[in-house]
Protein backbone atom coordinates (compact mmCIF):
# COMPACT_ATOMS: atom_id res chain seq x y z
CA UNK A 1 0.00 0.00 0.00
CA UNK A 2 1.64 3.50 -1.00
CA UNK A 3 1.47 6.35 1.11
CA UNK A 4 -1.08 9.26 -0.31
CA UNK A 5 0.30 12.66 -0.96
CA UNK A 6 -1.99 15.43 1.01
CA UNK A 7 -2.57 19.20 0.49
CA UNK A 8 -4.33 21.38 2.49
CA UNK A 9 -5.21 24.68 1.36
CA UNK A 10 -7.26 27.65 3.91
CA UNK A 11 -8.54 30.71 2.05
CA UNK A 12 -10.07 33.53 4.18
CA UNK A 13 -13.10 35.12 2.59
CA UNK A 14 -15.99 36.93 4.22
CA UNK A 15 -18.16 34.68 2.10
CA UNK A 16 -16.75 31.46 3.35
CA UNK A 17 -19.73 29.74 2.91
CA UNK A 18 -20.78 31.15 -0.48
CA UNK A 19 -16.86 30.50 -2.02
CA UNK A 20 -16.91 26.45 -0.53
CA UNK A 21 -20.28 26.09 -2.37
CA UNK A 22 -18.89 28.24 -5.44
CA UNK A 23 -15.93 25.41 -5.82
CA UNK A 24 -17.22 21.81 -4.02
CA UNK A 25 -18.88 21.09 -7.29
CA UNK A 26 -15.53 20.43 -9.08
CA UNK A 27 -14.99 18.45 -6.66
CA UNK A 28 -13.67 14.76 -6.63
CA UNK A 29 -13.56 11.80 -3.88
CA UNK A 30 -9.93 13.07 -3.32
CA UNK A 31 -11.23 16.51 -2.46
CA UNK A 32 -12.82 17.48 0.47
CA UNK A 33 -13.80 21.42 1.46
CA UNK A 34 -16.01 23.16 4.59
CA UNK A 35 -15.83 25.82 6.28
CA UNK A 36 -14.24 26.73 9.63
CA UNK A 37 -15.05 30.33 10.96
CA UNK A 38 -15.00 32.20 8.18
CA UNK A 39 -11.71 29.82 6.36
CA UNK A 40 -12.49 27.92 3.55
CA UNK A 41 -10.35 24.47 4.21
CA UNK A 42 -10.11 22.15 1.29
CA UNK A 43 -7.79 19.32 1.92
CA UNK A 44 -6.85 17.13 -1.26
CA UNK A 45 -5.25 13.49 -1.24
CA UNK A 46 -3.92 11.70 -4.18
CA UNK A 47 -1.79 9.07 -4.95
CA UNK A 48 1.71 10.43 -6.44
CA UNK A 49 2.87 14.06 -6.03
CA UNK A 50 2.51 14.60 -10.27
CA UNK A 51 -1.30 14.19 -9.81
CA UNK A 52 -1.94 16.33 -6.29
CA UNK A 53 0.08 19.28 -7.83
CA UNK A 54 -2.27 18.67 -10.71
CA UNK A 55 -5.36 18.59 -8.66
CA UNK A 56 -4.30 21.47 -6.61
CA UNK A 57 -3.47 23.40 -9.82
CA UNK A 58 -7.10 22.92 -10.87
CA UNK A 59 -8.46 23.84 -7.44
CA UNK A 60 -6.71 27.01 -7.37
CA UNK A 61 -7.56 28.30 -10.67
CA UNK A 62 -11.34 26.98 -9.66
CA UNK A 63 -10.87 29.12 -6.54
CA UNK A 64 -9.26 32.28 -7.99
CA UNK A 65 -12.34 32.29 -10.48
CA UNK A 66 -14.92 31.96 -7.73
CA UNK A 67 -13.54 34.57 -5.71
CA UNK A 68 -13.48 37.46 -8.62
CA UNK A 69 -17.05 36.50 -9.34
CA UNK A 70 -17.91 37.09 -5.75
CA UNK A 71 -15.96 40.06 -4.98
CA UNK A 72 -18.01 43.03 -5.61
CA UNK A 73 -16.40 45.89 -8.16
CA UNK A 74 -14.97 47.97 -5.25
CA UNK A 75 -13.14 45.21 -3.54
CA UNK A 76 -11.58 44.20 -7.06
CA UNK A 77 -10.46 47.43 -7.47
CA UNK A 78 -8.92 47.67 -4.12
CA UNK A 79 -6.97 44.16 -4.26
CA UNK A 80 -5.59 45.53 -7.14
CA UNK A 81 -6.86 42.27 -8.66
CA UNK A 82 -9.26 43.99 -11.65
CA UNK A 83 -10.35 47.77 -12.03
CA UNK A 84 -14.12 48.17 -12.89
CA UNK A 85 -15.04 50.12 -15.94
CA UNK A 86 -18.18 52.19 -17.38
CA UNK A 87 -19.54 50.34 -20.62
CA UNK A 88 -18.01 51.92 -23.84
CA UNK A 89 -20.73 53.54 -25.11
CA UNK A 90 -18.99 55.82 -27.86
CA UNK A 91 -20.23 53.82 -30.60
CA UNK A 92 -23.73 53.28 -29.32
CA UNK A 93 -26.85 54.04 -31.47
CA UNK A 94 -30.20 55.78 -29.44
CA UNK A 95 -32.66 53.91 -31.27
CA UNK A 96 -35.54 55.62 -29.41
CA UNK A 97 -38.36 55.85 -31.35
CA UNK A 98 -39.80 59.36 -30.80
CA UNK A 99 -42.87 59.35 -33.23
CA UNK A 100 -45.76 60.72 -31.87
CA UNK A 101 -48.51 58.79 -32.03
CA UNK A 102 -51.01 60.81 -30.20
CA UNK A 103 -52.47 63.08 -33.18
CA UNK A 104 -52.70 60.87 -36.52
Amino acid sequence: MSRRRTARIETPHSRAHALAAAVRPDNTDDVDTQVDDGVVVTEISRETTTSLATTVDDYVRNLRVATRLLSGPDDLAQNGTATPTAPDTTDATDTTDTTDTTNP
